[in-house]
């Protein structure tokens, strides 16, 4: 049995086990699980190395880029896929559904970061072109990102930085595959394809390059999390599912499915949604109501403070019969359903007793 992994390493056994950290690497920033079992596909043949690709959309799913760009062992598979001319790169603004996306909705969905009037606001984000002077459609369709000129683009950038949108956040590297996706997007696809309880499609769109239904899969993920979106919205002045003590907490019950109280999380963290807290942590009842799923996200300062989020989750599921583990910026946990409180109460207390 072959163990091909980056977190870090919680058992030993009779098998052998790939992973960065013993290598003294750091797998929650230098490379993903995906990379990791790449690297092994290489070594059992050459003939793999196309394969290098999934190494990079996993990083990516994983949010191993910081300011856009791969760091680490990352950094060396892309240099290797850039030479494979599998992945090109430049500078640009980097929307989700860049290449398939209509330019107003690629606007609508970006969260991070956060576009006060245009994210999760459609009119707003056409109001927002209608601004920049930058015609929406060409020939009765609807343009996307890469569909504009040098200087259209240019001229959205502008309008970002005179309406006071921090757009220098949005210029970044750009990732593009071959089949015309951006790495990101291609990443969420994927990543969704999962959230949606449909793994074997997303097989089957990287094996096939399916891109029917990788567009299926990208509106029937974002209709999901746009409702989850709209019950933080909607409770921001309930606090009893959404309040600050010490740290963010979203209570999604049994509102918001436990699959995507991951991504709000994430998203509520980017777009500052809760001010001035180390960690959000965001938390929803499973399916069958018998247990309760929770994801925690921390920020970059606390995180360089010391702070690491895998190992307090660790320490309190083993105090309330539950599992659960990760990195030290983003990890995550489920445990008994009546056990909701004292786990809010307890990682509280280890968050603001560390600060």
């Amino acid at each position: 049995m072959i163990v091909s992994d980056h977190h870090e390493p919680q058992i030993e056994g009779d098998f052998l086990h790939m992973n960065p950290h013993f290598l003294g690497h750091d797998g929650g920033e230098a490379i993903s699980a995906a990379g990791m079992t790449y690297l092994l596909a290489e070594t059992v043949s050459e003939e793999n190395k196309d394969l290098i690709v999934y190494a990079l959309i996993g990083a990516t799913g994983d949010v191993q880029k910081q300011e856009g760009e791969f760091m680490g062992l990352n950094k060396d598979l892309l240099a290797r896929a850039e030479e494979e001319e599998l992945i090109t790169k430049r500078q640009g603004l980097d929307l989700y559904g860049k290449s398939t996306k209509p330019l107003h909705k690629a606007l609508m969905y970006t969260s991070d970061p956060y576009l006060e009037g245009i994210s999760n606001n459609e009119s707003g984000a056409i109001q927002f072109l209608k601004s920049t002077g930058v015609e929406i459609r060409e020939n009765g369709d609807f343009k996307t990102l890469t569909d504009l000129t040098e200087e259209e683009e240019k001229q959205i950038i502008h309008g970002l930085i005179t309406q006071g949108f921090p757009a220098e956040q949005l210029v970044r590297p750009v990732y593009m595959l071959e089949n015309g996706y951006g790495i990101d997007e291609y990443s969420t696809v994927i990543n969704a394809c999962g959230r949606l309880g449909e793994p074997k499609t997303g097989v089957k769109i990287l094996l096939e390059n399916n891109k029917k239904e990788a567009k299926r899969i990208s509106r029937k993920y974002g209709r999901q999390i746009s409702k989850a979106l709209r019950y933080v919205e909607n409770n921001k002045d309930n606090k009893e599912a959404i309040y600050e003590n010490g740290i963010g907490v979203i209570d999604g019950k049994d509102e918001v499915k436990d699959d995507f109280i991951g991504t709000v999380t994430t998203i509520s963290m980017s777009n500052g949604f809760f001010t001035n807290v180390p960690v959000i942590l965001g938390v929803a009842e499973t399916e069958k109501g018998e247990k309760i799923k929770a994801s925690c996200r921390a920020t970059k300062d606390a995180v360089e403070n010391g702070l690491n989020l895998g190992e307090i989750i660790e320490e309190i599921c083993e105090q309330i019969d539950g599992e659960g583990g990760g990195h030290n910026v983003a990890a995550g946990a489920k445990f008994p359903i009546d056990k909701k409180q004292e786990f809010i109460e307890k990682i509280t207390e280890k968050v603001c007793g560390e600060e």
